[in-house]
């Protein structure tokens, strides 16, 4: 896997230079998650033609782990930084918590497993 490297150019100025190498680590890390699904497929039916129909589903729902804010989407650049560092172990970690499946299978298991149903609108 190759990491991503920009160089600053001529009549850049140092906060362009800043916000594009953010967004082509963002862009190479959301590379990384897309190809993990496709390579993974979905675990149910098999499903595996494209990165767009997968997504990420959480083996214990959100209302029972103890950090219920990670969205692997929005911390998907830190797969662009080098091997020992903490943020990427710390979405590795997400990912081993996960399983990818398309969307039919997930939106089934969302409502067979009431994923939906959480403390706060437990009266429905």
């Amino acid at each position: 896997m190759m990491k991503v490297k920009v160089y600053r150019e001529d009549n850049e100025t140092m906060q362009e230079y800043y916000n594009r190498r953010t967004r082509e680590r963002k862009k190479y890390g959301k590379s990384i998650l897309k190809r993990f699904k496709v390579t993974k497929g979905c675990a149910k039916c098999g499903y595996n033609e494209h990165h767009a129909g997968l997504e990420f589903n959480h083996i214990i729902p959100q209302s029972k782990r103890k950090d219920k804010s990670f969205n692997i989407g929005h911390h998907a650049h830190y797969l662009a930084m080098s091997n020992g560092s903490k943020s990427r172990a710390t979405i590795k970690n997400e990912l081993k918590q996960c399983e990818v499946l398309c969307r039919n299978c997930h939106g089934i298991v969302t409502f067979e497993e009431e994923h939906w149903r959480n403390k706060t609108n437990a009266t429905r």
